[in-house]
């Protein structure tokens, strides 16, 4: 569920698998510029394009900039900063560039190689003693360029989650080790935000100095990039900072400068946490393209420049071109030459970053919106233009794949039974639970609901019963409340809870926890995960059926016959005045006291979250009514029969005296 966090998930994702339907050649002769008329008449219908997409999007503002060797060829802006309100976006005004930042991460490693300080097939343990992956194989034979490759083995998007929940980089690289791989090392690209902390950690390791001070001195002051930063503050104080925006139910959502989570791409920084604006990202794209020189200095030597955009890990997809992640880049076959591009998308902005060495052409969109494809789209849309490419809708192609994703999604969303089954007392959830990752995780009680809290800034999910131990957790990430997934509370034998898994933490399989007890022992584990049968049973039916009246659903004769022969895991409890524990009056039946029924004298008869039909000897005997109520508040399913000895004489039913 993307709502359901994917952490929000809106994290910095490579959307690299968006347009895949069509292919494109790739040519290797030389193509001449557009002359003027026609550069202008380019321009002119991309701006109409533009102008048009942003209506279909629904983006509030957006900033432009294209780049034809060192001139710049188009630079506006449109729409405004806030939805809302009338100041307007500027090409001055900054916006966050998302995973757009991976490449400035890797241009610092690769100024290390530079300086001969690392190499790319460098093991990464010979220079970080610490760094360790969960199979001691792949720890041993991780290389520098494995780094920024997206070629793991791990989850697609692993740890990112510890970001939002406010741990720090150090205890997300740390936690590396404990993340299962889903396949071998190197074989297939998946997108990671992670493992990126590790390339910072190399450079500060060399350097001396923070991955933001590097940015600031190797990058951004050598290229003039003086409106750029990588911090919060820089961003939220700035008078000419876009907000952010992001869509709840098909309502545009403002994000506060003050929101409670405004810090969390800049805790993940070298994975991207870079915040600028198009005339700044112009001049890197301009030493992009000049091979590592920057206005006669230079500022990476060509060689270790042009391995930042060599294929390393296929990105695949059933049809269209060949796409491969590179390091902190994206290479794309088009026709007449490849793309080298990254986009990037925060909480509430989506970025687009794409140039042709070979033509010395690029370009840059900037967009305060994180739900959309456009800026890749436009980028592409320019590219046609400018090459002379048949034309194509790569917007409209965007906005059909996105609706049919959304359907899809909202297809998979899991749908509460009909008829739910009873959770246990909400004592029994509650308390500390732990796993390696996330350290201890609480679930306590607040006002009529259960809460679960997670990591130093103190995410909390409100959940709401679903089905037995399984509940609906929701949160208000983005200000409004959004279901976040499920939690699903593991039981043993006994009824005693002993873990939980929350689905929102656990894509990387990072999800699961351990209880634990108030000596600080880990509660034993279960030995299965409680289930519901997979179809309505006879006493669900019923059970549904029925009015609660009172505390209590009583039922007829009838249903009573129903639940007794379908042969379905019931319990019938008879419940007496007097007697002794013994068999009770129904063949099958236990019989309790009703003055010695108590949560654990139940527990020995009745296994936990059972469905129990309680009936009493006696017509309307009001012992019948008091042991429902005790024992719908142990947490089980309970029926009342009311029809008494009579009744069941008159039908001639079998007693056991």
């Amino acid at each position: 569920m993307k709502s359901a966090f994917k952490f929000c998930l809106t994290l910095f994702v490579a959307l690299a698998l968006c347009f895949q339907d069509a292919s494109s050649g790739c040519a290797t002769t030389a193509v001449k510029e557009p002359e003027e008329t026609r550069l202008k008449a380019i321009l002119g219908e991309f701006e109409d394009y533009a102008v048009k997409g942003m209506v279909d999007w629904q983006i509030p503002g957006m900033a432009l900039a294209i780049v034809q060797g060192d001139d710049i060829i188009y630079e506006k802006a449109f729409g405004v900063k806030e939805l809302g309100k009338d100041d307007p976006v500027t090409t001055d005004t900054v916006f966050q560039i998302g995973s757009a930042s991976k490449a400035f991460t890797a241009a610092l490693v690769a100024m290390l190689v530079d300086e001969g300080k690392i190499k790319w097939d460098d093991k990464v343990i010979n220079h970080l003693s610490g760094f360790k992956m969960y199979d001691p194989w792949v720890t041993d034979q991780f290389q520098v360029t494995n780094l920024m490759a997206q070629n793991s083995g791990m989850p697609a998007f692993s740890l990112d989650n510890l970001i939002m929940a406010g741990y720090g980089r150090d205890k997300v690289v740390d936690s590396l080790r404990y993340v299962k791989p889903v396949t071998s090392f190197r074989s297939t690209y998946a997108y990671q935000n992670s493992i990126w902390l590790v390339a910072a950690k190399l450079v500060e390791k060399y350097t001396g100095k923070t991955w933001e001070q590097n940015i600031k001195d190797r990058i951004f002051t050598p290229l003039g990039m003086t409106s750029s930063s990588c911090d919060k503050s820089s961003y939220v104080s700035s008078d000419n900072a876009a907000s952010l925006h992001h869509i709840v139910d098909g309502k545009i959502i403002v994000l506060p400068m003050d929101w409670k989570y405004m810090d969390w791409p800049y805790d993940y920084g070298p994975a991207g946490g870079i915040n600028s604006n198009v005339k700044d990202m112009i001049k890197w794209i301009r030493m992009q393209m000049s091979d590592g020189v920057f206005e006669g200095k230079r500022i990476i030597k060509e060689e270790n420049l042009r391995f930042m955009r060599k294929p390393k890990t296929a990105i695949g997809g059933s049809t269209g071109p060949e796409q491969y992640y590179c390091q902190g880049w994206i290479r794309r076959e088009f026709s007449p030459y490849p793309i080298i591009w990254h986009n990037g998308g925060t909480s509430g902005s989506k970025t687009m970053v794409a140039f042709v060495s070979e033509a010395r052409v690029g370009i840059v969109v900037l967009s305060n919106l994180i739900e959309n494809k456009f800026p890749e789209a436009l980028a592409f849309r320019f590219f046609d233009l400018y090459f002379g490419n048949p034309a194509r809708d790569w917007s409209k192609e965007a906005l059909r794949k996105q609706r049919e994703a959304s359907e899809k999604e909202n297809a998979k969303k899991p749908k509460r039974p009909a008829i739910p089954l009873h959770a246990r007392p909400e004592y029994k959830y509650e308390g500390d639970y732990s796993n390696d990752v996330y350290g201890k995780v609480t679930v306590r009680k607040s006002e009529d609901h259960l809460v679960l809290s997670i990591g130093p800034r103190s995410m909390e999910l409100d959940l709401r019963h679903w089905d037995k131990d399984t509940f609906m957790s929701s949160w208000s990430y983005f200000t409004v409340t959004e279901d976040a997934g499920l939690v699903t509370f593991t039981a043993g034998p006994d009824g005693e809870v002993s873990g939980m898994v929350v689905d929102v933490l656990n894509e990387d399989g990072c999800g699961v926890f351990r209880k634990i007890s108030a000596d600080g022992k880990e509660v034993p584990a279960a030995t299965t995960v409680s289930t519901r049968p997979s179809a309505p049973s006879t006493f669900d039916k019923i059970f549904s059926e029925v009015l609660e009246k009172d505390g209590i659903r009583a039922i007829s004769y009838l249903q009573m016959m129903q639940i007794c022969f379908s042969r379905q895991n019931v319990v019938i409890v008879d419940v007496l005045s007097s007697d002794d524990y013994r068999t009770g009056h129904i063949p099958s039946a236990i019989s309790f006291p009703v003055k010695t029924i108590s949560e654990s004298s139940a527990k020995e008869k009745i296994p936990p979250g059972s469905n129990v039909v309680v009936y009493c000897l006696d017509f309307h005997c009001p012992y019948s009514d008091e042991a429902a109520k005790k024992l719908s508040s142990y947490g089980y399913r309970v029926l009342v029969f009311k029809g008494g000895l009579d009744e069941w004489q008159e039908k001639g039913q079998k007693l056991e005296r």
